[in-house]
């Protein structure tokens, strides 16, 4: 059964929602100071919240499903690694505003939004 719209409009809402809290948090732990670029690349962050619940529902999925939530897990993986990369060739580098936002800001938060609306469309639809 396909999901309902509301299922769909929560798949990428959940994560759009945990970019904009995850800022807050972060700029409240650092203290009195301004918003900064950094408080608001969060595809780390989000990526390893998908492995991890993918994980977790390795243990209760039936066998039917059991390949492609494997799969997606090696994804995810990889995702994760490719971020990492990321975020140690770009963070505190001679980059200008634009690059560092274009590249962490953007590409890095859209691959962690992106497996972590595929976690939860794939788990709606009952492919995971």
């Amino acid at each position: 059964m396909p999901p309902s719209a509301l299922q769909t409009f929560s798949a990428f809402a959940i994560p759009v929602t945990l970019i904009l809290v995850s800022a807050l948090i972060k700029k409240i732990v650092r203290g009195r100071s301004r918003f900064r670029l950094e408080d608001f690349c969060l595809g780390l962050e989000l990526t390893l919240a998908a492995f991890s619940s993918a994980a977790v529902n390795l243990i209760e999925v039936n066998p039917g499903v059991r390949i492609n939530l494997a799969w997606y897990l090696v994804i995810a993986l990889i995702v994760l690694m490719l971020q990492i990369a990321l975020h140690q060739q770009w963070t505190g580098t001679s980059v200008t505003w634009w690059e560092s936002f274009w590249l962490l800001g953007l590409l890095s938060n859209g691959l962690g939004i992106s497996v972590l609306a595929f976690f939860i469309c794939w788990k709606i639809e009952g492919k995971l």
